[in-house]
């Protein structure tokens, strides 16, 4: 237990952080923290830096989260979910915590390598399906290049795109608005490595 009820700049901060935990999933990292008792607690802040070929970068903001200002009980945080990350790279986090009167305090930093990509491709599902006009699925492909391709049901190619490997998770929209109705493949290739595919289902 780390205990945050402790002097800073002339100021208490109300804070008892029992934890603070950054883990990596798969292409993202997820952090979590808990706390044992807040009082007066206005929001905490969620920081990263990179540390490439040994030289960091400075800490900036990923996300800002509500404290719950006024409890005894353990509160549960999380997960705040950090996409922006590369195979192979290292990212150092820790927490803010911030109190209503405007001090502050920090975390224990935590530091995560993410798995190096080679080989390693990601894609989530497709957003919305069933579709209308546009489809969405977000991809990472890593160090690779890869290709996407939409198959009918006979195997039949109607749609190729390449994605271009910048390492990080990327939003991927394909207009289906001048295609018939009906159920379709989607996959994603690099190479002669691996195949993700997904199905979809085009209505009007």
């Amino acid at each position: 237990t780390v205990d945050y009820l402790n002097e800073f700049g002339g100021m208490i901060v109300p804070i008892e952080l029992l934890s603070f935990d950054a883990q990596p999933v798969g292409n993202r990292v997820e952090v979590r923290w808990t706390t044992g008792s807040e009082k007066g607690s206005s929001y905490f802040e969620v920081e990263k830096r990179e540390i490439q070929n040994g030289i960091s970068s400075e800490y900036k903001s990923i996300e800002k989260v509500n404290a719950s200002g006024e409890t005894i009980d353990e509160v549960h945080y999380g997960p705040v979910y950090d996409r922006a990350v590369k195979f192979g790279g290292e990212y150092v986090y820790r927490l803010r915590m911030v109190d209503k009167d405007g001090s502050m305090k920090y975390s224990d930093e935590k530091t995560v390598k993410i798995a190096s990509g080679n080989g390693d491709l990601w894609m989530s599902e497709v957003l919305p399906n069933p579709v209308q006009s546009e489809l969405k699925v977000r991809v990472n492909v890593g160090e690779n290049s890869a290709e996407m391709i939409i198959y009918d049901l006979n195997g039949r190619e109607l749609k190729h795109l390449a994605i271009s490997n910048n390492g990080i998770e990327q939003e991927i929209r394909i207009d289906v608005s001048n295609m018939v109705p009906g159920t379709y493949t989607l996959a994603m290739k690099s190479g002669e490595k691996v195949t993700i595919t997904r199905q979809f289902t085009i209505v009007r």
